[in-house]
């Protein structure tokens, strides 16, 4: 009766490993999936990075051109006021 009993206990152990689990071709195949999105991930970590850079770079040039256009606007008025100066003074001196 030991040998029936040990005879059993090794086929129930026995089934009980082979059914339990993924079937190879599945787990094989999310792992392939798996993979591919690390590598996904990795490349769009990359393309991030350089996303934030050039965002970094376009908001100084932006500030840049901000600087610029209030310089030359400054730069403008003076202009206009020297124009419109010269104007009366040319203005005047013909009448």
């Amino acid at each position: 009766m030991k040998v029936m009993s040990k005879i059993f206990v090794l086929l129930l152990i026995t089934v009980l490993i082979t059914g339990c689990g993924i079937p190879r071709n599945k787990y094989d195949s999310l792992a392939n999936e798996m993979s591919a999105i690390q590598e996904k991930s990795k490349s769009l970590g990359v393309q991030l990075g350089s996303l934030k850079e050039e965002h970094q770079r376009l908001v100084k040039q932006v500030a840049t051109f901000k600087s610029e256009n209030a310089k030359l606007t400054k730069e403008n008025k003076a202009l206009k006021a020297e124009v419109a100066k010269l104007t009366k003074q040319t203005t005047t001196q013909t009448n």
